[in-house]
């Protein structure tokens, strides 16, 4: 996309309506190479510069729909160009239903649950939680190119049913069964930081998609010091190998999208 003033009976005239409207056109680059001044139809860019007025935006992130959570982004434009985001963030899954399953494996891992890439390719009974962030962003022009930094705050809470087991001898040969199982109740809380790239598309005067990717760190604690997990092969890792899982605490790959809308809209 490159944008132009107005064309209208030669350049004098096309600055003086720029200049009158407040505003520009754009158009692409096919239409630059072959001189035509017809609006683009394609998607224009993010802001124009010479948008005087500040902007706002509201955003949903998508993926975060298959972890139980919806996170909402509100991002006000305090200079032109630099941008401060506000997130919001609540993660939920009801109480787990065991009881189309009977026998031995009643409440165990193979009778199911909920999972999400939180979870961490473990099965849990319920979920609750949230989080709040603050995040910096600057944009290298108005192609809709930034870097962002961020610190955030998330906390989640969640019932792993836990099953313990006895080992046993009967005619020469030795056995394991399940003594009992009961719900574990952790709670995991994650303060961290990450640093963006990314980029804005206009898919219109007010919708835009924002793709970016980058790098973050989380000092997550919480969860391993649980009592009844001490003696068992979750204490140490459960919900916490992944990269995206609940009790994560190192280095890690922070991308998605995000679907918004802003305004005052685009001229």
């Amino acid at each position: 996309m490159i944008l132009t003033a107005f064309p209208a009976q030669g350049q004098a005239q096309g600055h003086a309506q720029a200049q009158e409207y407040g505003r520009v056109r754009y158009y692409n680059n096919y239409n630059r190479r072959h001189n035509d001044k017809t609006p683009a139809q394609k998607p224009i860019n993010w802001l124009p510069e010479e948008e005087t007025p500040r902007h706002f935006t509201i955003a949903v992130r998508p993926i975060q729909l298959i972890s139980y959570g919806l996170k909402v982004d509100f991002e006000f434009e305090f200079l032109t160009g630099k941008w401060l985001q506000f997130s919001l963030a609540g993660y939920y899954a009801p109480q787990y239903d065991h009881s189309m399953v009977s026998g031995d494996y009643h409440f165990s891992a193979q009778s199911g649950g909920w999972k999400s890439p939180m979870s961490d390719g473990e099965y849990f009974e319920k979920l609750g939680g949230g989080g709040l962030a603050v995040a910096y962003k600057s944009m290298f022009s108005n192609s809709g190119w930034y870097w962002s930094a961020e610190m955030h705050f998330y906390y989640y809470d969640v019932s792993h049913w836990l099953n313990y087991y006895y080992g046993y001898d009967y005619d020469m040969r030795s056995y394991v069964a399940k003594k009992y199982g009961k719900t574990v109740r952790m709670q995991f809380y994650k303060p961290g930081i990450n640093i963006n790239i990314g980029k804005h598309f206009a898919l219109g005067r007010n919708l835009f998609l924002d793709a970016y990717i980058g790098l973050g760190y989380d000092f997550t604690s919480g969860g391993r010091e649980i009592p009844e997990l001490a003696g068992t092969k979750y204490y140490v890792y459960l919900f916490e190998r992944g990269m995206f899982a609940f009790g994560y605490r190192a280095l890690y790959i922070n991308s998605g999208l995000r679907l918004g809308w802003v305004w005052p809209n685009r001229k």
